[in-house]
């Protein structure tokens, strides 16, 4: 013990929490510095605006659009070293603005960098598409009496929202289109989805669960005190296993006991060698757990939806925040996914 004593004096503890100490100011230093350099790089990224004008008649099928997030979702993989050690991904804007001298447009804003990459995907897609570049449209708008909505999703990100297949019988886009039409002169309105490829270790986590047959929805639902369910359940195991220990040293262990230990022990095994699986889902749960594991399949985005919304009047403000949230109502699953308003907290930026 003396030996032991020997070995910790008080100027080694000294040494090592003053190493501890340096080693912890360095990556708070370096965490700083990399959100700074990422902040920088985002704002001073040079970026391009490409109308987009879509053919007349389209009968792209659903996949083909699914094949074009996926390349779009390749962006990420072909960045440079500096972006990828700073996390920055690349940001496409999809924008609908629309003006009483302009009509509908569809804008896509995107990194000056990958704009050759971006139309020959989009070409690609749908070859009869027209592309050009165009000037700003923020840059050149008084934007004194203009504010901005921002929505997210209700629930966690896996719930997914209705598919094509679901929406093919209407066009959902009409909804937000037929929102943004009838403006005054010097009123504007632009509908923006803000995208980013992501991998997300929390999405193959819920992969591996779903793999399982493990409960997803509680994981899902979420809580305020996350850490507080463990625990409960680390308790409420414990004080069973206690209950147990004193039912059988009172009564004695009994045959139905000991056959039901054996039963829950080899099922255990069975469910660890993945010979069986962990519960047994109702249909019901099987049909939302299916719909989450075909979204979490799919290639995932980070996704800003943001509405600028310049008018001359607060009633028509009010009119027209109604009627996009409205529209944003159509791609609702009923007790699963919706979108709901909130402060925005960036203004009508792709970065």
């Amino acid at each position: 013990m003396e030996q032991l004593f020997k070995l910790f004096k008080p100027d080694l503890l000294i040494h090592l929490v003053t190493v501890l100490a340096w080693v912890g100011v360095l990556s708070l230093v370096v965490y700083l510095v990399r959100k700074a350099l990422k902040l920088w790089l985002s704002l001073h990224q040079k970026t391009v605006c490409l109308e987009l004008t879509p053919p007349a008649h389209t009968d792209r099928p659903v996949g083909a659009t699914d094949q074009l997030f996926t390349a779009l979702n390749g962006l990420a993989s072909n960045q440079s070293w500096i972006h990828k050690l700073l996390g920055l991904n690349a940001n496409l804007a999809f924008e609908i603005v629309s003006t009483r001298a302009e009509g509908i447009r569809y804008i896509l804003r995107c990194p000056k960098a990958y704009t050759p990459v971006i139309e020959q995907e989009i070409a690609s897609y749908t070859p009869d598409v027209k592309l050009r570049t165009v000037p700003d449209y923020i840059s050149k708008t008084d934007l004194s009496k203009a504010a901005v909505l921002e929505f997210r999703q209700k629930q966690h990100y896996a719930y997914p929202f209705k598919n094509q297949e679901e929406l093919g019988s209407h066009d959902p886009m009409s909804y937000i289109t037929n929102a943004m039409t009838k403006l005054e002169a010097d009123e504007l309105m632009a509908f923006q989805v803000v995208v980013s490829p992501v991998k997300l270790r929390s999405a193959e986590q819920l992969s591996y669960k779903i793999m399982n047959n493990e409960d997803l929805l509680p994981k899902l639902k979420g809580s305020s005190l996350p850490g507080f369910s463990s625990v409960f359940r680390l308790i409420n195991t414990i004080l069973f296993g206690i209950l147990d220990l004193f039912t059988t040293a009172y009564h004695g262990p009994s045959k139905a006991d000991y056959s039901s230990s054996q039963r829950d022990m080899e099922y255990k095994k069975q469910v660890a060698k993945r010979l069986k699986p962990v519960r047994t889902l109702s249909y019901f749960e099987h049909e939302l757990v299916e719909s989450i594991h075909q979204k979490l399949a799919q290639p995932l985005f980070t996704a800003d939806v943001r509405v600028l919304i310049r008018t001359k009047s607060k009633g028509t403000y009010r009119n027209r925040k109604k009627s996009i949230a409205s529209a944003l109502s159509v791609y609702a699953v009923a007790n699963q996914q919706q979108f709901v308003l909130r402060k925005a907290k960036h203004w009508l930026m792709p970065t």
